[in-house]
């Protein structure tokens, strides 16, 4: 845990997939895990998830929520946090 970044590296990726969410969670996933990105995150909107994946040892593991329900970033530990329960947070704003 608590990976750390350098200049010239992806320490992170977010994705919003509607159509593409197969593309994303296949071949992309690999690719960002040959580039050794360290955090993917892709909202399916079609789906109303969220997938964040922390690489771990060459593989991206899930990232699971903590005991209050909350996604916290590995690499970005002060400016990451997000609910597990964003896409009625999202919804909501996109409503108003």
């Amino acid at each position: 845990m608590g990976q750390s970044c350098t200049a010239s590296s992806v320490c992170a990726v977010v994705e919003i997939a509607a159509s593409s969410a197969s593309y994303d969670l296949g071949d992309q996933l690999r690719a960002y895990r040959r580039d050794g990105v360290q955090e993917y995150v892709v909202w399916r909107v079609l789906d109303r998830e969220l997938d964040w994946f922390v690489l771990r040892e060459g593989t991206y593991d899930r990232l699971e929520p903590d005991a209050a329900c909350v996604l916290r970033s590995e690499v970005f530990r002060c400016l990451a946090e997000v609910p597990r329960d964003v896409t009625a947070r999202i919804e909501q704003n996109w409503a108003r």
